[in-house]
């Protein structure tokens, strides 16, 4: 996965104020990460994926929530642990 792109969500982070915690290493986005820059739980991350993608594709909650739930297993942070 390239060093740019949130390995949570996917979402390209391009400059540091998209980065968890403004830290300029860290893997995940400010969407993914409390203040801190530490990961959210699973299933915070995936209700909030899941919240955007019902509103940007205009499609019910249950049906973004499967497909977050699908997108989210092939990216780094969830390929093993879902905790």
């Amino acid at each position: 996965m390239l060093d740019n792109m949130c390995q949570s969500c996917g979402m390209p982070m391009n400059g540091l104020d998209q980065r968890g915690g403004n830290l300029p290493d860290n893997r995940y986005c400010v969407y993914c990460t409390d203040e801190a820059g530490e990961l959210k739980p699973y299933k915070t991350v995936l209700n909030g994926m899941a919240a955007f993608m019902a509103k940007s594709e205009d499609i019910p909650i249950e049906k973004a929530l499967a497909k977050s739930e699908a997108y989210m297993t092939h990216l780094p942070a969830w390929r093993d642990s879902r905790d």
